[in-house]
């Protein structure tokens, strides 16, 4: 799956982009660019998207109302992870994001160990990160 920004959605201001919405202000985004998408979330009722905007590999979870979807074809092998009582209630993506609650939670908290992970992902070195 492919994204985009939603230019309806920001303002451009000085080398970033601000939320019109929510106020809030990101140097890594580009309104011209494509992202791929690395995995599907509902959070307390809001749909995100996990994007890796730098291409770093340190992705961030962004609302999905900021986006466009460009290219909707699903990432072929990914999984799905449904508990309509946690705060995340829907997961869908690779297998190590979807099947890992400790890998989940250490992409969230920036540990540096799960980042390295998905970069192996990202660059396709990883198989299906099982």
């Amino acid at each position: 799956m492919i994204c985009k920004i939603n230019p309806a959605r920001f303002e451009v201001g000085q080398g970033h982009l601000v939320s019109v919405s929510e106020k809030w202000i990101d140097r890594e985004l580009s309104i011209h660019e494509e992202y791929a998408i690395y995995a599907i979330g509902v959070y307390n009722g809001v749909t995100k998207i996990l994007i890796d905007p730098s291409n770093n590999g340190r992705p961030v979870w962004y609302s999905l109302n900021h986006f466009v979807i460009s290219d909707s074809v699903l990432t072929n092998g990914w999984e799905m992870f449904y508990n309509d009582e946690a705060d995340w209630s829907l997961i869908i993506g690779y297998n190590k994001l979807v099947r890992s609650e400790d890998h989940f939670n250490g992409i969230l908290e920036r540990n540096e160990m799960d980042l390295k992970k998905f970069a192996e992902f990202e660059s396709g070195n990883s198989g299906d990160m099982a």
